[in-house]
């Protein structure tokens, strides 16, 4: 039902997307299953979250960077990473910094090579993997998004969603 619900969203538009639907549980295993079905480069998002952000352009900004992994990434004081803005990269997890703070927002420009690094078998996120081990040997590049996403993972969630997309409109 919701692969119709997608399709019908980008009827008309010059758009090339591919829907993988999979049971498995998490988005990052579903990722690891269904290797062989994804193209060179993909577009992963978290399922349960919707933001306003120009995915074109960023992704035009992937290509130029000739980025392995560039993640969306957000402000926050609860944030653990921060950024290297000269390089277009994010430079670390956070120890202890007076510098501004972001967290990933789950949404990742990804080019599917990188996923043969993967050498421990029972990651969940795949946040775990860039930045508990990607990130300590290559590059990962980041585009800044202004507001934290819409979450759509509990019936609170999406009612406060329903509420926002209504008064947006």
């Amino acid at each position: 039902k919701i692969t119709k619900v997608i399709d019908k969203f980008f009827e008309g538009k010059n758009l090339k997307y591919k829907i993988i639907v999979d049971k498995s549980k998490g988005t990052f295993s579903a990722i690891l299953t269904n290797k062989k079905k994804l193209d060179n480069e993909f577009f992963y998002t978290n399922a349960d979250e919707i933001s306003d952000f120009n995915i074109y352009k960023n992704y035009i900004r992937f290509k130029k960077l000739k980025s392995n992994i560039m993640c969306a990434v957000l402000e926050s004081k609860e944030g653990k990473l921060i950024l290297n803005k000269k390089e277009k990269q994010i430079k670390r997890t956070l120890i202890k910094s007076n510098k501004k703070k972001y967290i990933d927002c789950g949404y990742k420009f990804v080019k599917k090579k990188i996923l043969k690094n993967i050498k421990r078998k029972k990651l969940d996120k795949f946040e775990n993997f860039i930045y508990d081990d990607y990130l300590n040997n290559n590059k990962v590049n980041y585009f800044e998004i202004k507001k934290l996403p819409l979450r759509i993972d509990t019936p609170k969630d999406i009612q406060r969603t329903k509420k926002k997309i209504k008064y947006a409109k």
